[in-house]
């Protein structure tokens, strides 16, 4: 309820602590894929996001990868596995999976799908646009204060908005940035939000 009052303040991150890699990995968008990391929690909007995933579905082809151990009873997992692949989305899950193979991930999606109902920073967020890798994200909380895409913020309900989103994303709409753009306005925002360490003296 605090994040939904109007007229709300947004919050400011001091110091955010994450740091971009200083690798030259960048999403090559090889795939139509969408993301999904940390989601299987009904905090994380996971009603909303299956139904986007499902209109999504009848409008545009697309594979779906989901990262992160459960956090709902397995069987319901397994419902929305299966409401999600008679739909015609090829479906990977992966419970567990290393650093490597989660930046793997995010280097080969077209598009992190994370409008979560409440963050305290959103680590995905901030992890998927330092591999040039555009994120959907709800327009409350945390969230659209870490995205460098304004356009992919939504209100967390907005399945309309929220799918047309992702076909953007698919289709590589060229006012959405992605690539090395959307990590060097990233490493901008970084630059700006971290104060300079502290020196302590006895």
């Amino acid at each position: 309820d605090l994040y939904k009052l109007k007229n709300q303040d947004k919050s400011v991150f001091v110091d955010i602590p994450f740091e971009v890699s200083t690798d030259n990995l960048i999403s090559q968008k090889k795939k139509n894929t969408v993301l999904l990391v940390n989601a299987l929690d009904w905090r994380k909007n996971l009603n909303v996001i299956v139904s986007v995933l499902l209109k999504c579905a009848r409008e545009k082809g697309f594979s779906l990868t989901i990262i992160g151990q459960e956090r709902i009873p397995l069987i319901e997992v397994e419902d929305i596995l299966k409401k999600l692949a008679n739909s015609g989305i090829y479906v990977e899950w992966y419970r567990n999976i290393p650093d490597k193979g989660l930046i793997e991930k995010y280097i080969s999606s077209s598009v992190l799908l994370f409008p979560s109902l409440y963050e305290g920073l959103g680590l995905p967020i901030l992890e998927a646009q330092n591999y040039g890798l555009p994120t959907i994200t709800s327009n409350i909380s945390s969230c659209p204060e870490i995205n460098m895409n304004p356009k992919l913020c939504f209100d967390p309900t907005n399945i309309e908005e929220m799918s047309k989103g992702i076909v953007d994303c698919l289709d590589d709409n060229k006012e959405i940035l992605s690539g090395l753009p959307l990590k060097n306005k990233l490493i901008s925002f970084l630059k700006i939000n971290k104060s300079e360490p502290s020196l302590f003296q006895n």
